[in-house]
């Protein structure tokens, strides 16, 4: 990608946390700079381009026109927080939880097919009263298996904030808890 494109798309965001391998372009541009007038690596896209109107305009149009290779860079930064991801997820295996998990699911599916099978039974031999009193008795079964979807949903809901929580840890960014996560979920 041309640097051009590059400032084009990143406006006045500091760089290197919108551009993968950041940096790396701001290292092309300070080579070209005097010492007096070197960016910092906290460098937004419009101080670049403010450091690019001072150089000359050959060397300004050789570092418009030079290809930075970022979709590279991004597939390194992507292939690395996979693997911390991974490396994380090995070192805590689950045992428990998903025991638990798994057999709250047997119990909602044996409860729903007994139920099921009844119904089609009675529905096969005609009986009225029994496809009545399990069309009228969902409250019953929703008592019985209720409990048990509110914990598997609360397991998958576990694991999703876990899963994400590791993902921020390894690329460095803070989970958001307590107030700070107050505030954003009302920000969103």
């Amino acid at each position: 990608m041309k640097l051009f494109s590059i400032l084009s798309k990143v406006g006045t965001a500091v760089v290197k946390n919108v551009v993968p391998g950041g940096e790396m372009i701001i290292g092309a541009v300070n080579e070209l700079l005097p010492d007096d007038k070197k960016l910092p690596t906290t460098a937004s896209g419009d101080q670049i381009s403010q450091a690019l109107d001072t150089l000359p305009a050959a060397e300004r149009l050789q570092l418009l026109e030079r290809k930075f290779d970022v979709q590279e860079t991004q597939i390194r930064q992507e292939n690395e927080t996979l693997r911390e991801f991974l490396r994380a997820e090995a070192a805590s295996p689950h045992t428990t939880r998903p025991q638990i998990a798994r057999r709250a699911f047997w119990v909602v599916t044996a409860v729903t097919l007994a139920i099921v099978c009844a119904w089609l039974v009675s529905v096969i031999n005609g009986d009225t009263e029994t496809v009545t009193a399990i069309m009228d008795g969902w409250p019953f079964v929703a008592a019985l298996i209720g409990p048990f979807v509110v914990w598997l949903n609360q397991y998958f809901g576990i694991l999703s904030r876990e899963s994400r929580n590791r993902l921020n840890a390894s690329i460095g960014q803070p989970s958001e808890t307590g107030i700070t996560g107050l505030l954003q979920a009302f920000k969103k």
